[in-house]
């Protein structure tokens, strides 16, 4: 028992028309059918003024010069920029913001990290600081509404009628107005790219569509200009990062060097061996049989008091004569030892004879 082509529905063998629809019966193994089965590829478009037929990517009629014009576009723009805003105002209302940084670290880390400064004279901490600046195109930490933003920015398509294009790129031309004039970050330096290389887009778009056209020329114009004044105070704010840490690292060098003390060896013959070693820098200014010159630096009170206790241990503890800024000592084996001390330098002379 066949079945109705049209609807589906079984008929009799010897029906003629479908009781269910009452289309013509057809038996494939009697007859087929006498006319070929015509099916619609597409929509033709053609122009509301002059009934053109119009060919994909045209915003302006090429016989009556009518600019054309899409609604269904035009509201796919407008929920567009309804989600924009949408998602503008729950970042602005979103009261947990992301964390980075500092306020991601763990306790432990934040320990470590105050200890690493006290020892480094905060050099890490100028660092940390200069950074967001140096290299401010990275990436940021984004909360789920802002990501959803991206991801509309970045996968909205592209409207083909002019009308629709020109809203989109003085709706981009706000924004990136707004972002220029506002906090100078890794975050406006992020919404500039996604919202400017939307931009670019549509230009190219317009370029493809009405190449010329002055509003999209001067939208286009306005959006470069705000990305440049942003990208000009990115770059200004990173170069003074660069100088802040090139000045902290000399500064962290040139203290390093200056407390970095050298130990003045001392002759292992000579006079030299009556007096006791000190891990000080210094110079020997005169050395010889009879006459020994030393200049130590940077030397406190505290040092001054304890090599007089070890001068007096190593033997010279005759004829002694101190105050809080010299010693005189003599050893049995007839050395005379004479100490100054003055402004964090302290001179020792040795001499065989008094």
């Amino acid at each position: 028992m066949p079945f109705c082509y049209k609807c589906g529905n079984r008929v009799s063998d010897k029906a003629t028309f479908c009781f269910m629809c009452g289309a013509k019966v057809i038996n494939p193994e009697v007859e087929e059918p006498s006319q070929r089965k015509q099916e619609w590829a597409g929509n033709i478009f053609k122009c509301p003024n002059c009934g053109e037929t119009i060919s994909s990517f045209t915003a302006i009629c090429p016989t009556c010069r009518v600019e054309l014009r899409s609604t269904k576009t035009s509201a796919t723009l407008e929920r567009f920029i309804q989600n924009i805003n949408e998602c503008d105002y729950r970042i602005m209302s979103n009261p947990n913001i992301t964390k980075e940084g500092w306020a991601s670290w763990s306790s432990k880390k934040k320990i470590w990290w105050v200890i690493l400064n006290i020892f480094t004279l905060c050099l890490p901490l100028v660092i940390y600081l200069c950074m967001p600046f140096i290299i401010y195109n990275k990436v940021p930490n984004l909360s789920s509404d802002e990501q959803i933003k991206a991801s509309l920015i970045e996968n909205f398509p592209f409207p083909n009628d002019r009308e629709s294009i020109l809203e989109a790129l003085l709706f981009i031309k706000s924004k990136m107005s707004a972002i220029s004039s506002g906090p100078i970050n890794r975050q406006s330096a992020y919404w500039s790219h996604l919202w400017s290389s939307k931009g670019e887009q549509l230009y190219a778009k317009a370029l493809t569509l009405f190449k010329g056209d002055e509003i999209a020329e001067e939208a286009h114009k306005s959006i470069v200009e705000s990305k440049n004044k942003l990208n000009t105070s990115l770059k200004k704010r990173a170069l003074v990062g660069v100088i802040v840490v090139i000045v902290a690292i000399t500064a962290f060098i040139c203290f390093v060097e200056f407390h970095k003390t050298t130990t003045l060896e001392l002759p292992e013959t000579g006079i030299a061996r009556t007096l006791p070693p000190l891990n000080k820098g210094g110079k020997i200014i005169t050395n010889t049989p009879d006459n020994l010159v030393i200049e130590y630096d940077k030397i406190t009170s505290y040092d001054f008091e304890s090599y007089k206790d070890e001068c007096d241990k190593k033997g010279f503890d005759e004829e002694v004569k101190e105050g809080e800024t010299f010693y005189e000592a003599k050893n049995e084996n007839g050395y005379y030892l004479i100490i100054h001390y003055n402004d964090q330098k302290m001179k020792v002379y040795v001499s065989k004879n008094n």
